[in-house]
């Protein structure tokens, strides 16, 4: 017998009294995340599906895109921090992003081949 695990069937399977209900959709998913400040259980689990999917088909988009979006989203927050003492951790933040998501063969795929080249353009002027 094969067990399909979804993140219902998880919830299902989980002890209720204590457990959260999965969140409805990725924007929530990330919303919770960014409350906590800790990776939550769902986006371990939604890592490991995104990885496992990867796996299946040879290519290797949802994993590297979720890491992605964790990334932006992160400096997202501190940019609207302002503190002045983290403008250093956020320089670090987007020179990192640069390098992990936007090399040449490499990085994360865009459906919008201009927004990538416009993100690579201003990451170039960013970094000048």
């Amino acid at each position: 017998m094969k067990l399909l695990t979804t993140m219902g069937s998880i919830c299902s399977n989980q002890n209720e009294s204590n457990q959260q209900l999965p969140p409805p959709d990725l924007s929530e998913l990330l919303q919770q995340t960014e409350r906590t400040g800790l990776p939550t259980p769902w986006l371990s689990e939604f890592q490991h599906s995104c990885l496992k999917l990867d796996q299946q088909t040879g290519v290797k988009w949802r994993t590297i895109l979720l890491e992605f979006i964790l990334e932006v989203r992160t400096i997202i927050r501190l940019h609207k921090e302002g503190k002045a003492e983290k403008e250093e951790t956020l320089r670090e933040l987007i020179l990192q992003m640069e390098e992990r998501f936007f090399q040449e063969e490499e990085g994360v795929a865009l459906a919008d081949s201009g927004l990538r080249e416009r993100l690579v353009d201003r990451l170039d002027e960013y970094r000048g």
